[in-house]
């Protein structure tokens, strides 16, 4: 199943981290192959989430995963685009975690960015349909702009992992000019404050989502910095069983009801597919 996330606003929803909270979440809960990239370049990446500072992969970006190197996103992008593919493609590409049940898609941070923007472009859907056929799940971090490889993940998702603000003016920019994506969207609230005045129950009112597909994954600390330290991987390893008296107990609760809506989806999906 191929998910998108995107946002109408920047740096606000946390949309990149609400991404690698489900990503992650659906490999542990429910033993998903998934695969995560970006078809965007951002200092608070999904890089930034994986690998720390200092460490065995931080070489791995630099040297092995260079311009002229055929690793990571942009070394898969150029096979697709020149019809080299083959079954095993992604263990030549990808970084995996969780014993091979979660692969992440890096960039060549030295590659131009407009030069990999129009390289995406030329190669989304067979991209795409590629990493479809060989995960459970593809999880693409979209960049809030409309750009076009943007355009056409969110055509070609099975389902769109909209990330909402706490605030009006972009709310009232979401419902009012991107009503096409609500048919096959859930919400999650990112960042999510429970004493704002557009809290969930004032979201589901004002804008008619219904409970169950409107959720929010709040600000936690701990999992920011986790997230910014390359260590996302090992907070969830650490957390999954955390107790009510726990301090992460809030926060690793709304995040495993977000992946419960995208997994419920998945199952609809593969429902379909049997029948």
């Amino acid at each position: 199943m191929k998910v998108a996330f995107w946002s109408n606003s920047n740096g606000r929803a946390g949309t990149t981290s609400n991404m690698t909270c489900i990503s992650i979440l659906c490999a542990m809960l429910e033993q998903k192959k998934s695969i995560l990239f970006e078809n965007h370049y951002n200092l608070n990446g999904l890089e930034q989430a994986f690998l720390k500072d200092r460490g065995p992969y931080q070489s791995i970006i630099k040297e092995e995963f260079s311009f002229y190197d055929q690793r990571g996103l942009d070394g898969l992008i150029r096979r697709v685009h020149s019809n080299y593919t083959y079954d095993e493609i992604m263990e030549d590409v990808s970084l995996k975690f969780l014993d091979g049940l979660l692969y992440y898609l890096p960039k060549n941070h030295d590659m131009n960015h407009e030069y990999f923007e129009f390289e995406l472009n030329q190669v989304v859907k067979p991209l795409l349909s590629l990493l479809d056929r060989s995960f459970d799940c593809v999880f693409v971090d979209t960049v809030a702009n409309n750009s076009l490889s943007t355009k056409i993940v969110l055509e070609e998702a099975d389902l769109v992992v909209v990330n909402l603000s706490q605030n009006k003016i972009l709310l009232d920019h979401f419902f009012s000019n991107y009503q096409s994506l609500v048919e096959k969207s859930i919400f999650l609230v990112g960042n999510y404050q429970e004493k704002s005045k557009y809290n969930l129950k004032s979201i589901h009112r004002r804008y008619q989502i219904p409970y169950e597909i409107l959720g929010a994954i709040p600000f936690h600390l701990p999992f920011g910095e986790a997230m910014n330290g390359g260590d996302a991987v090992k907070y969830f390893m650490r957390n999954l069983e955390c107790q009510r008296q726990d301090e992460d107990y809030y926060f690793m609760s709304q995040v495993r009801k977000a992946a419960q809506m995208v997994l419920d989806r998945m199952h609809e999906k593969e429902a379909k597919i049997v029948s």
